[in-house]
């Protein structure tokens, strides 16, 4: 069910963040809402949010120290993953697949602009790091 959640919203916010390099609020309350309503189905509500609310620190963390390089869509997006993973072991494993992911997409990025002052839509690879994390 998880992998399920995953591509269907992954997809749709992906697609959004290439298209408009935004991740609209609304895909991911919706996306808040369908996590939630799955772990209250199969009682794990109370492990993944306090597993989530520690990762939010951290990322919240992260965003001040960095001074924005992450835009705050990501940030949440890579939060309702946490709350949908629930497992350090699998948000870190995915969160690596999504780096190296990011680290690809930027080179090709900027071989294609030509300019390092471009911004990365970073949904797609986080998607697709989260993916190969749960599937492997």
């Amino acid at each position: 069910m998880n992998l399920i959640l995953l591509i269907i919203f992954g997809a749709l916010i992906s697609y959004n963040d290439l298209r408009h390099q935004v991740i609209p609020n609304r895909y991911l309350l919706v996306m808040l809402l369908a996590v939630t309503f799955k772990l209250i189905l199969t009682h794990g509500l109370r492990r993944h949010l306090l597993f989530a609310l520690l990762v939010v620190a951290a990322l919240a963390l992260f965003q001040w120290v960095s001074t924005g390089v992450v835009g705050m869509g990501d940030i949440k997006y890579l939060a309702l993953l946490a709350f949908l993973t629930g497992s350090f072991a699998l948000f870190a494993k995915g969160i690596e697949y999504s780096f190296f992911g990011s680290c690809i997409m930027a080179i090709v990025i900027f071989l294609q602009r030509s300019s390092i002052k471009t911004s990365i839509p970073l949904a797609p690879p986080i998607t697709v790091g989260f993916f190969l994390a749960m599937i492997l």
